[in-house]
């Protein structure tokens, strides 16, 4: 592996080319990510991977449904997070919202989000957002 440093608008990132050919290109090249995590004034970060909450609870997360819906904790390595509304009509779901403010927008300030999920329904039928509201 051939890690360095990579400077992106004054910014320092450590990657590796031959691990991830993306990174120059991608949303955290000019993330302030090593000063963050070494000061908390400057900013901060959620990694939510659902590895780490109540199973039985949920706790920290609200979820609402129209429907007969579910949101679940898989043992799927990584952590998983199963939301199904479980319906066979359409405009039934499941809605899922971390509680609490995670954070504050502000002028002139930035905010990096990303998300993975997969759709087991399909597109015709699946009615999705992931995002921050």
């Amino acid at each position: 592996m051939t890690t360095r440093a990579y400077w992106k608008n004054g910014k320092m990132n450590f990657l590796d080319d031959a691990l991830d050919t993306t990174w120059k290109n991608g949303v955290w090249a000019d993330c302030p990510l090593l000063a963050i995590r070494s000061n908390p004034h400057i900013g901060y970060e959620i990694m939510e991977d659902f590895t780490n909450n109540d199973a039985a609870t949920m706790a920290g997360y609200t979820v609402t449904q129209a429907g007969q819906g579910t949101f679940a904790l898989s043992e799927a390595a990584g952590g998983v997070a199963l939301a199904d509304c479980n319906s066979g009509t359409q405009h039934q779901g499941v809605n899922v919202q971390k509680l609490g403010n995670c954070f504050l927008p502000a002028a002139n300030k930035d905010i990096w989000f990303e998300s993975a999920f997969h759709v087991a329904d399909t597109a015709t039928t699946a009615q999705i957002f992931v995002g921050l509201a």
